[in-house]
C-alpha cells in the first residue's frame, strides 16, 4: 500500500471574447488554456505542484518533494461514488460563431443608441467558453465533466459636472441561445431614461427594494462569515452562531450544485466531494458552515462540497451556487407598493465597513427614489450604512422572481427583497 495519498485537478478551457468598447470593437482573442494541479498527502504534511500540461509524470513526484515542507494536513480523500448527472453543456454556445458574436454585438450598442436618443459611447462584451474538468485521486476516483459558458453585458456612461451616470445589464448561461440580448437593451434604455434626473436624498431610515444585484453585495459578509477556514481560525463572528437566528424567517439560502442556468453547476467539486444540496440558512437560522475536506477535518464537521482551488492546487472554501429560497410576490408589486423609499440596482464599494463582522457601507451605484410605487429620479451622493444581521432581519417581502448574479466569484440565484430601517446618508 502506498504511504501517501494525492488528487490531481485538470482544467481545459478554450474562451473567445468579443468586446467593444465606446462603439469600438477592440478585441476578438480566441484562448486556450491548460493546467494541472496535484496535491499529495504525506506523514500529515501537505505538497503542492502544478503543470500546464494535461500529462505529467514529475507532478506527483515534485509534490512529494515539498510535502515535507508544508503545511499540516492529516485528510482522508474520498473514495468514488455514484455521481449526480449534471447537464451544462451545450453545443449550440459552441457553434456560435465569431462573425454572430459581432453582429449581435453591433444590433446591441444600435438599439441601445436608439433608445436613449443619443449618441453616448456604449460597451458591450459577449462571450463564450468550454470548460472540462478532471478528477482523480488515488482512491480510485476519476470523474470528469464538460461545460460550456456564455455571457453578455452592456453599459453605457455619462459624464457630467459632478455627476456620472451610468447603467449596465448583464445575462449568464451556459446556453447561448437563452441569453437575451433585448432585456439587456431594454433595462439599460429604461433606467438610463428613468435615471436622467437626478438628486441626493434626505438623510434617514428608509423602505429600500434592493435588485438581486444588490441583494449580493448584501450578502458577501455572510459568505465571508461561514467561511470554514475563518471558522477554523476563529475570526468569523459566526463561528459560535449555529442553530441561532440570523435573517428573517423568510430567507432560506442554500448551495444548489444542480441549478440548470449556471456554468458552476457540477457533480462533484475541486476535491472531488460529490455533490449535494446543502443548505446554510433556514428559515433565517444558521444551520452549517462551508467547509473544505481540510477545515471539515479540523474541526470534526462535514466537507460540504463547492471547494475551489487555487493556482498552486491548495483547495479553498467555496460554493457551487448560492441559492435564496423565492418568495410569493412579484417584484414590480413590491415595487408599486412602496409609498416613499428607494429601488437599488447596483452598489459600489464597500467602504471603511468591517466585511467580516456583517457591516457594510455602501455607495449607491444606480438607484432611484420610489414616491407611490413610481421611480421619481435617480439618487447620488447617497451611502448605506449598517449590519447586515440587523438588516436583514428585516424583511418585509421577497420576490417570486429570481436573477443571477454574483457574490466574489461565486454564482448566485437572489430574490428582490424589500427592506424596512435601512440608514442611508444623503448630502
Amino acid at each position: 500500500m502506498s504511504d501517501y495519498s494525492y488528487d490531481i485537478l485538470t482544467v481545459e478551457s478554450e474562451s473567445l471574447p468579443i468586446r467593444f468598447v465606446a462603439d469600438a470593437l477592440t478585441e476578438i482573442q480566441g484562448k486556450k488554456t491548460i493546467h494541472s494541479n496535484c496535491r499529495v498527502i504525506e506523514n500529515g504534511k501537505a505538497g503542492f505542484s502544478a503543470t500546464n500540461t494535461l500529462a505529467d509524470r514529475d507532478l506527483i513526484a515534485r509534490a512529494r518533494v515539498l510535502a515535507p515542507y508544508g503545511m499540516d494536513c492529516a485528510i482522508t480523500l474520498p473514495k468514488p461514488q455514484k455521481l449526480e448527472q449534471v447537464d451544462n453543456y451545450f453545443a449550440s454556445t459552441l457553434a456560435l460563431t465569431t462573425a454572430e458574436m459581432v453582429e449581435t454585438g453591433r444590433e446591441v450598442i444600435a438599439k441601445i443608441k436608439k433608445g436613449i436618443g443619443t449618441d453616448l459611447p456604449i460597451d458591450v462584451y459577449i462571450g463564450k467558453d468550454m470548460t472540462k474538468l478532471g478528477l482523480r485521486n488515488s482512491e480510485g476516483i476519476d470523474y470528469h465533466h464538460q461545460v460550456t459558458v456564455a455571457g453578455m453585458y452592456a453599459n453605457v456612461t455619462e459624464a457630467m459636472e459632478g455627476d456620472i451616470h451610468s447603467e449596465f445589464e448583464q445575462d449568464f448561461n451556459p446556453d447561448f441561445t437563452r441569453i437575451k440580448p433585448q432585456m439587456i437593451v431594454d433595462n439599460v434604455v429604461e433606467f438610463f431614461r428613468k435615471g436622467k434626473k437626478a438628486d441626493s436624498v434626505t438623510s434617514g431610515n428608509y423602505q429600500i427594494l434592493l435588485h438581486p444585484y444588490a441583494v449580493a453585495d448584501f450578502l458577501f459578509p455572510f459568505v465571508l462569515g461561514i467561511d470554514g477556514e475563518r471558522i477554523k481560525d476563529k475570526s468569523s463572528p459566526l463561528k459560535e452562531k449555529l442553530g441561532e437566528t440570523l435573517f428573517h424567517p423568510s430567507l432560506t439560502l442554500f448551495d444548489d450544485p444542480f441549478l440548470a442556468d449556471s456554468s458552476d453547476s457540477a457533480p462533484f467539486d475541486g476535491e472531488g466531494v460529490a455533490a449535494r444540496k446543502r443548505i446554510f440558512v433556514e428559515n433565517g437560522v444558521l444551520k452549517m458552515f462551508k467547509h473544505t475536506l481540510e477545515t471539515a477535518q479540523a474541526l470534526g464537521m462535514e466537507a460540504t462540497g463547492g471547494a475551489r482551488r487555487s493556482g498552486n492546487g491548495k483547495p479553498y472554501t467555496s460554493m457551487f451556487n448560492l441559492v435564496c429560497a423565492a418568495g410569493d410576490k412579484p417584484w414590480q408589486e413590491m415595487l408599486q407598493g412602496l409609498d416613499k423609499g428607494m429601488f437599488l440596482r447596483y452598489m459600489s464599494g464597500g467602504g471603511q465597513a468591517n466585511a467580516l463582522a456583517g457591516e457594510f457601507s455602501m455607495g449607491v451605484y444606480s438607484g432611484f427614489a420610489v414616491e407611490k410605487g413610481e421611480l421619481t429620479r435617480r439618487v447620488k451622493k447617497v451611502m448605506l450604512g449598517g449590519n447586515i444581521y440587523d438588516v436583514l432581519k428585516r424583511v418585509v417581502a421577497v420576490s417570486k422572481e429570481r436573477v443571477l448574479a454574483d457574490i466574489a466569484g461565486i454564482t448566485a440565484y437572489l430574490p428582490y427583497l424589500l427592506l424596512e430601517g435601512v440608514v442611508v446618508a444623503g448630502s
